[in-house]
């Protein structure tokens, strides 16, 4: 990807975030120096590098204290992350890694993935707000430790460039995947592994499943045992959509009501939080689970895992579910995905009018066409340098 390709995405990226309501949801931390770090709950500023030196706390010391109305403090987050993060150990260790555990080092929950192999859960102080329960704390873990073995599809920011080169030197271990996939991760493969064999936990989600839930969870699986899991696991989903939202005006995520839209690009970023609890449902949906340690869809040459190689697409393929009930939600993956034809909208960007909105036009090839409404008072424009954007 060339200088001016790259300065372009990242350009639009940041336009759209001005001019577009940003969903409260899980988002990229700043490239580290020596590491690549994902997710904050909430939209952060740059973070520092971290190193052991200037964290002040150690694992297990945290002294923060609960969100007003939080269901579950700090010292449980950690004790149910590190569950998480001890029930993965085997497969990081098959790949030269080891998940750590902190709290109270970092203001945004994230997982730190370092060259030294390192992949470090950081819990943090907005992981607190309500309604947590140990379910969700449970979730968002996983979804962590999703970002490091979920696979395909990858991320596709400079961090995971940086990732793709140290493979070759021995370095990181793995390519993060994409927001979606990471919560596919969770409730496919991740939550059922630290949940299995609460049977009698389980059971009492029979007596409040809904009847949607219910119904596609009976259709997918046979046993009492394995329904029940089901139950539980779409429960969490919807608990997820609730927290997430929590002091904004979004609705509230429902199964029943499912995302509708249908990408042509896969979508590496975040969807729509409806989108996302459809994706965690249909984890709990899918009966295949991974083969192994490998990492599904990590494959040499390492380049084309942030591409759309059908090579990668092909050997991730038999670890998730690819059509029907369980499969990946339309609203953000793109089967069998090829990269747009931008012909016709300059590299640059361009100006329109559509329902009688300025708007910002963009195309990247890996990213499709984006459109970026302008906020009122400040129309698309054209920089000297010829950027077009909002506000110029």
């Amino acid at each position: 990807m060339n200088d001016g390709t790259r300065k372009h995405r990242y350009r639009g990226a940041a336009a759209a975030s001005l001019v577009s309501a940003v969903a409260l949801t899980f988002v990229a931390c700043a490239d580290l120096p020596d590491s690549t770090a994902h997710d904050g709950l909430e939209p952060a500023a740059e973070l520092p590098a971290l190193t052991g030196d200037e964290s002040p706390l150690t694992a297990g010391e945290s002294t923060t204290e609960p969100a007003p109305g939080g269901e579950v403090t700090m010292e449980q987050a950690f004790a149910i992350a590190s569950r998480a993060a001890d029930a993965y150990q085997d497969h990081a260790g098959a790949h030269g890694a080891r998940f750590t555990v902190t709290s109270g080092v970092v203001d945004a929950t994230r997982l730190e993935i370092g060259a030294d192999r390192t992949w470090q859960l950081h819990l943090g102080s907005d992981l607190l707000r309500p309604p947590l329960t140990p379910d969700v704390a449970a979730l968002i873990a996983c979804h962590e430790i999703g970002h490091a073995l979920g696979g395909f599809p990858f991320k596709r920011t400079p961090a995971q460039d940086k990732q793709v080169e140290g493979l070759a030197n021995g370095q990181y271990g793995t390519v993060s995947s994409s927001e979606s996939q990471a919560d596919y991760f969770a409730t496919k493969e991740c939550l059922p592994r630290l949940w299995s064999a609460e049977r009698e936990a389980n059971a009492s989600f029979r007596e409040t499943v809904t009847e949607y839930a219910k119904t596609r969870c009976d259709a997918a699986w046979g046993g009492a045992d394995e329904q029940n899991l089901c139950y539980r696991l779409a429960a969490v989903a919807e608990d997820f959509g609730r927290w997430a939202r929590w002091g904004d005006s979004r609705p509230v995520p429902d199964l029943s009501t499912p995302d509708t839209s249908e990408v042509t690009v896969t979508d590496d970023d975040y969807p729509s939080l409806q989108c996302r609890v459809d994706t965690a449902f249909q984890g709990a949906l899918c009966g295949t689970k991974f083969r192994g340690t490998a990492i599904p869809g990590l494959i040499p040459p390492y380049e084309q895992v942030l591409t759309f190689s059908p090579e990668v697409e092909a050997a991730a393929a038999p670890d998730s579910c690819t059509e029907g009930p369980g499969s990946r939600p339309r609203c953000w993956f793109a089967p069998n995905a090829t990269e747009v034809d931008c012909s016709g909208i300059p590299e640059l960007g361009m100006c329109d009018v559509v329902d009688g909105q300025s708007v910002t036009v963009t195309c990247q090839p890996d990213t499709g066409v984006q459109t970026f409404v302008c906020p009122p008072g400040g129309p698309c424009g054209v920089d000297e340098d010829g950027w077009a954007g909002c506000g110029f």
